[in-house]
């Protein structure tokens, strides 16, 4: 069965990850972009890798925007979200409305910051989310072009608040945890040694490791 995933905020850091994933046999992986979509529409990604070599990613679908996403009426398995949170300014989680199917779609956020989980949360209670925090040495060059240098590490876990290693969980919650464990064998598979999974949500969030890359 395909797995289909959207990544919303196609940047450096979505497409670098979002390019990874499509290496894997029997994934769709669509983007929502935004100043560089023109380019993207017309040639896709164009990556450059010490590590994985030269090559080109073309998403499954390339939106301009949420609403055409959601046009498509396609049922994603997950939607990554890899924009800046700016939790003070905007409320991110509003931009998924109509893109999430409860009990289907799992959200996986690849944000700065503390906190940013809670208003998903909040609009799709009865939908899985996974935290993710990363190093990636990353830039786009220009629209389309993405430069990947040398760090890629990405730590994922469910978001579970209260949960610990002893606590009984629901099914709702086993859920989370196998989604998790997918999501991570996918970059993974895609030749991301450093995917590193976390069972619960109450993996340490340090100041050594946060959303790093280079301008994009």
């Amino acid at each position: 069965m395909t797995i289909k995933v959207l990544i919303i905020g196609a940047g450096a850091v979505g497409a670098f990850y979002g390019s990874r994933i499509a290496q894997v046999q029997d994934t769709q992986i669509s983007v929502i972009c935004r100043s560089n979509y023109k380019a993207v529409v017309a040639n896709g990604f164009n990556v450059m890798s010490p590590k994985f070599g030269d090559y080109k990613f073309i998403p499954h679908h390339t939106f301009a925007n949420p609403q055409e996403a959601r046009n498509s009426n396609e049922s994603w398995d997950f939607i990554v979200v890899s924009t800046k949170a700016l939790p003070d300014v905007s409320d991110d989680s509003e931009i998924l409305e109509g893109l999430v199917k409860k009990g289907h779609t799992s959200i996986v956020l690849v944000q700065n910051g503390l906190g940013v989980e809670e208003p998903y949360l909040k609009r799709f209670s009865g939908s899985t989310i996974l935290s993710a925090v990363t190093i990636v040495s990353a830039e786009q060059s220009s629209p389309g072009f993405i430069k990947h240098n040398r760090w890629t590490r990405i730590s994922i876990g469910p978001y579970l608040p209260g949960v610990v290693e002893s606590t009984s969980l629901n099914d709702n919650q086993k859920m989370a945890i196998r989604q998790n464990s997918k999501f991570v064998n996918l970059l993974q598979r895609g030749g991301i040694s450093d995917a590193q999974e976390y069972r619960t949500g109450n993996f340490r969030w340090s100041d050594g490791i946060r959303l790093q890359s280079m301008p994009v």
